[in-house]
């Protein structure tokens, strides 16, 4: 009987363990499942990053080729007309120390003339102030490079000589013009802006 009894319990234990290891076996399975659906959702999430990021990369390159492309476009009028300018100079020095004196400058002043044209073509307005209204300075648009001393109080602050163009670019002064500048006297000198 005792040997029965061991064999019952035997044959229970041998029982428990079967449904133990079959549990582990079902749960070991689902545990393999569940990693295999982790791995294959972690290879289709690094393959869409890669997708990702050669998408980005691609369309970076495609952007950067029509900013260069947009950049060459705007500046090819300017170049076009500097190199026609350059062309044209070489042209005419070819038999400049053969031309009269007036020759000369009417030759150097068409080029002048050619860059005020470029400028203008690029939407910059070319202004210089007419002295002979006693203009004040203005020190949103010119800038001091010479004060004149004046015993007239009334010349103060007035233009007294304009050295070079100033330029507007819509509206905004890109280059201010430069003057020279009449002043009643040292203190009246410290006063004035625009230095």
């Amino acid at each position: 009987m005792v040997k029965t009894e061991q064999r019952e319990t035997e044959t229970k234990s041998e029982a428990k363990n079967d449904e133990n290891s079959e549990k582990m076996f079902e749960e070991i399975k689902a545990l393999n499942e569940k990693i295999a659906n982790l791995n294959n959702m972690f290879l289709k999430k690094i393959q869409s990053m890669e997708f990702e990021k050669n998408v980005v990369n691609d369309l970076h390159k495609e952007l950067q080729g029509y900013k260069d492309d947009l950049y060459f476009k705007l500046i090819k009028p300017t170049l076009m007309d500097l190199i026609d300018m350059k062309n044209s100079f070489k042209r005419g020095i070819e038999n400049f120390s053969q031309k009269t004196e007036a020759e000369k400058i009417n030759f150097l002043e068409t080029f002048i003339f050619e860059i005020d044209t470029i400028l203008e073509k690029n939407d910059i307005e070319i202004y210089e102030t007419d002295i002979t209204n006693e203009q004040n300075f203005n020190v949103k648009k010119q800038k001091i490079i010479e004060k004149i001393e004046t015993d007239k109080k009334e010349n103060h602050g007035k233009v007294f000589k304009v050295k070079s163009n100033g330029y507007i670019y819509k509206g905004k002064v890109i280059s201010p013009e430069k003057v020279e500048v009449y002043v009643y006297n040292e203190k009246a000198k410290e006063e004035l802006k625009g230095e």
